[in-house]
Formats: C-alpha cells, structure tokens, sequence
C-alpha cells in the first residue's frame, strides 16, 4: 500500500520481502528512511556489514545511506517513507528521533516491543491502511500524523530501553545532535573542537556531558565512526587503502594507517588481506 503526493512525498507499508530489497536498492542515497517491524524468530539482516539478528517483535530503524543487506526475513511489515513526506531532522521537535533512531548511531537501533507498544502500533497501522484507501485533501496529513505517533513511541520505547529516559532531556538533546552531526560529518572532521564549533558549545562542555549520560567519550563516538566506515570500504571496495584513507578525511596514507592500526591492531592492508585469505 502506498501514498506518493504531487511533490513525489511519499509512503508506503510492504510486507513483500522482493519489493523490499528493491526499495533498498532503488533508494540508495536518496533520504528513504525505515522502520521494519520483525514478526518472527530468526530475521537476519546486515547494516554497514555488521551482521544482527533479529528476536520476534522488534523494530530496527535505517535510512538509505546505510549499507543494509536483507538475508532473511519471514513475518514482516516495513514503513518507508522519504524526505518530503517527513523530514526527522526539520520536524525533530515534533518526533524527536534524530540522532537516535535515525542519523546518530553507528549501532542498528533495535526496538524490542512490549505489548502496550504492540498494541499502539498496531492501531496506527491500521488507521494507516485505512488512510490508504482515501484520496481526500486531509488524506496526507493524516498519513502524517499517524507517522509521527509511531515514531514517538518507538522514540519514547528506545529511550527507556537505552535507560536514558531520566536523565537531563537538555543533556540527551547535546548527545543526539552530536551524533547527528558526527554521522554528517565524520569523513571531514575529526575532532571533537570541530563539532563544538558547529553546536556552538565548548568541547569540555560535550566531554562532561557525555561522561554523565553516553557509553563512549565523544571523541571515541566520532573514532568508531570513522572505524566502521573504513572497515565497510576495505571489505566492500576495490578503493586503494590510500583513497579509503583520503575518502574518510585523512592527508596522506601514513595517518590513515596510524589510526587504522591504533583501533584495529593490524594495518588496513593487513586487514584487508586476512579478509580474502578468509574468504
């Protein structure tokens, strides 16, 4: 079932797993976004070729500038919609998902429903494919707005799930746009004085604020960023290590290397050789 408006906004909720890697491929790059409800045991999927896999009722949520590999889904319904249908970046104050479901970590969020979650997502599919139907001038912003209560559930689930829903929302809002911005930028900056500059705060700031309310430091967050894309370009590419390098904001391939080999214990190179020694 699908909505596609005059300014080609559009959305649709599949459960066909062929039109599902289709949309994926077909929408590369282009401001897709998703929310893949998994119904049963055993669904395997691959994100920046980080193999997961995935428990019975739960949501993960990936955009199309993520490398996502479908291996294996049985039971599903996926949610896509693209940018001029929702922005999550523009609309923020109304969802409050980016840099948390979308556009912020280097993990797949994944959202392990409970049944008073169930239930409301259910209904909002419903009121979804009753909309479907319609063809009204009230028809997109109700698609819309039964949009935005399925994003805030799953945003207020995964908040509780991450134990973050006590804390500061000032300090969790930093932290979401940090990540959002690291996820914007980390092939040009590097520093954690670089995304300071850009959020208007000083980096002892976002420093003392991570250590309060985050897993990592920021400047290991923007680190194992860097990390996951260069091992995705090593395994995926034919690029030289020296343009893996250069793609990822480094100035020559002896830095690249350096911090290669501080994260990874071996070179890229190395790395890259176990790789097809391996395969």
């Amino acid at each position: 079932m699908k909505f596609e408006g005059p300014l080609k906004e559009y959305i649709e909720l599949t459960s066909d797993l062929n039109a599902l890697k289709r949309k994926i491929i077909e929408q590369k790059g282009s401001y897709a976004f998703y929310l893949l409800w998994n119904k049963s045991e055993g669904g395997k999927i691959k994100v920046n070729n980080v193999p997961y896999n995935l428990k019975k009722d739960v949501i993960v949520a990936f955009t199309s500038f993520q490398e996502v590999d479908i291996e294996d889904l049985k039971d599903f319904e996926v949610l896509t919609y693209n940018k001029p249908f929702l922005c999550v970046v523009s609309e923020d104050s109304d969802v409050g998902c980016k840099g948390l479901l979308y556009f912020g970590s280097f993990d797949l969020p994944v959202i392990e429903m409970d049944d008073k979650l169930k239930v409301q997502i259910n209904l909002e599919i419903d009121e979804l494919k009753e909309e479907f139907k319609l063809s009204d001038k009230l028809q997109l912003e109700s698609l819309r707005i039964c949009l935005k209560r399925i994003l805030i559930a799953c945003t207020r689930k995964y908040k509780r799930q991450l134990n973050i829903h006590e804390v500061d929302r000032g300090k969790i809002d930093l932290v979401r746009e940090f990540s959002y911005l690291v996820e914007m930028h980390f092939r040009q900056h590097h520093a954690v004085s670089d995304y300071a500059n850009l959020m208007n705060k000083s980096p002892k700031t976002i420093t003392n604020v991570f250590s309060k309310v985050a897993r990592l430091s920021p400047l290991n967050y923007i680190q194992k960023r860097i990390m996951q894309e260069a091992r995705f370009l090593l395994i995926n590419s034919e690029l030289e290590i020296s343009q893996v390098g250069y793609k990822l904001g480094f100035n020559d391939v002896q830095s690249f290397s350096r911090f290669f080999k501080r994260h990874e214990q071996m070179s890229p190179s190395a790395f890259r050789n176990d790789l097809q020694l391996s395969a």
